[in-house]
């Protein structure tokens, strides 16, 4: 979901966010590589633990195969993608993202270990479509892949990468390299 729409298959439109993430993976494979491994207090491991298996003790809640397919109702339409997004329509998708996110949240379930990883998958796709949207909405131009309507040319003002973090109050935070 997010992303160019190559194809009218399912998932197509994930393609830059697995190029992405291969990079953001490899870079830090490499950086783990240069440090010691940190010792974590056994109740912080019990904590990460429990927060990993907690979609598998929801008993009423999302399955993630309906979160994807709502999240690809909001990301594939052609004013997301080919015809241009706008102001409007990626704002109206922020807020559906947002919406969904905070309805699912902690109410993802999983029955086994596949679904388990589905589960995370899903929250890890909210967040993902999340911070692309909000990234489309700084960059006010039209470059590559990336094409608003509502600024269709080309803004050399935009020759940096835009990064985002997350700040003190968990809000995005953008950045220039």
């Amino acid at each position: 979901v997010g992303g160019p729409c190559y194809g009218a298959q399912r998932g197509s439109t994930s393609s830059f966010m697995s190029v992405q993430g291969y990079h953001a993976g490899a870079a830090a494979a490499k950086y783990a590589g240069t440090v010691d491994a940190p010792a974590l207090p056994e109740e912080t491991v019990a904590a990460l633990v429990e927060k990993a298996l907690q979609p598998t003790t929801v008993e009423k809640g999302f399955s993630p195969e309906w979160i994807r397919e709502v999240l690809h109702s909001i990301m594939a339409p052609a004013w997301m993608n080919w015809g241009g997004a706008t102001e409007a329509t990626l704002n109206a998708a922020l807020t559906n993202i947002v919406e969904l996110r905070d309805l699912v949240q902690g109410r993802i379930y999983a029955q086994n270990g596949h679904a388990l990883r589905q589960a995370h998958e899903a929250e890890h796709m909210l967040l993902a479509m999340e911070l692309k949207v909000r990234a489309k909405l700084e960059r006010k131009e039209s470059r590559g892949h990336h094409y608003r309507r509502d600024y269709p040319c080309r803004d050399d003002n935009y020759l940096y990468y835009l990064t985002e973090t997350k700040g003190e109050e968990g809000e995005v935070v953008f950045g220039q390299v």
